[in-house]
């Protein structure tokens, strides 16, 4: 019995590294075409890049597939259009939802509590009365602030993930403009790698970037993050799907984070800066959660076809 668990073990490590190797073997017979296209939604221009082997109508299929979902999902989060789902939840005080909203409400709302209501959701009528939405900008007087400040709070929006339902209380707003095109991207690279394709750059305008795998050649890309204070970068931060590359931002940010605090302290920057830098972190360890979680995952499913523990370690 022993030697045939060991002899299923050597098959299984063998079929594995033909599964590595084959595709990397085809590649060289293959060559990677590279997709770009640039559209303007969610208020910005908005870059997808990705590269894939299939025939070039597969790859314009998948191109012409992102690029639906992301005008579908502006139509159903902008708080400006009137008919969005959004938009009726600020003039009805309360909606039916997609799930795809819900799920957003939902994770928006975690993000308010996690970074203690720096981000806050339900600012959408300060926004509005400072002209950011309109490009009309005016300064509220001390009255006006104050009226605007007691409206704000997202403990007291109500999101119903199973019911697909929101309400909120009469005057109150939501706008998720923060956050829609980080979710955005999430959806995009699902849709990439349902698809198979494992290298994506997706430039979702002035905040976000999104990434599948690394490079055609393999190598990292490499993103440089504008200094939030003033002229120039913080440095050039290197995005690939793997836990290593992940650790190495971490303690990128964790060294930013401290500088930031130190120049909070001296007055050079405010608290919101620092709380966006927080919450940054916050979510980078989100991220690295989920992929501890996938690869124990993998690790689990391989035990169980091996019908033993295995040895070693597993990358994404």
């Amino acid at each position: 019995m022993a030697f045939r668990a060991n002899y299923l073990k050597k098959g299984l490590a063998l079929a594995l590294t033909l599964a590595t190797a084959l595709p990397l073997l085809g590649g060289c017979a293959s060559q990677n075409k590279k997709m770009e296209t640039s559209i303007f939604a969610m208020d910005t221009v908005m870059n997808l890049t990705f590269y894939g082997v299939d025939p070039e109508a597969a790859l314009k299929g998948v191109q012409e597939e992102l690029v639906a979902e992301i005008y579908s999902l502006e139509d159903k989060l902008s708080a400006t259009e009137e008919g969005s789902e959004l938009y009726a939840l600020n003039e009805q005080g309360q909606a039916s939802l997609s799930p795809e909203t819900a799920e957003l409400l939902t994770q928006a709302l975690e993000l308010c509590e996690l970074t203690h209501g720096a981000l806050d959701i339900t600012a959408y009528p300060a926004v509005l009365a400072w002209g950011f939405t309109t490009g009309d900008y005016r300064v509220p007087d001390q009255a006006e602030l104050e009226q605007l400040a007691a409206g704000i709070d997202y403990t007291q929006l109500d999101v119903d993930p199973e019911r697909c339902t929101a309400r909120i209380p009469q005057g109150m707003a939501v706008d998720l403009g923060a956050v829609t095109k980080g979710y955005a991207g999430d959806r995009l690279a699902r849709q990439l790698e349902q698809a198979n394709i494992t290298s994506a750059l997706l430039d979702l305008g002035q905040s976000t970037i999104r990434v599948v795998g690394s490079k055609p050649d393999g190598s990292p890309w490499r993103i440089a993050v504008q200094d939030p204070a003033g002229e120039g970068y913080l440095g050039v931060v290197e995005l690939e799907n793997s836990l290593k590359t992940v650790d190495r931002n971490l303690e990128t940010l964790d060294r930013t984070l401290q500088e930031l605090e130190l120049r909070y302290e001296l007055g050079q920057i405010s608290s919101q800066t620092l709380e966006q830098t927080r919450a940054s972190r916050t979510a980078l360890l989100s991220t690295r959660q989920t992929l501890v979680s996938n690869l124990s995952n993998y690790k689990l499913q391989l035990e169980l076809m091996a019908g033993g523990e295995l040895n070693g370690q597993i990358q994404l």
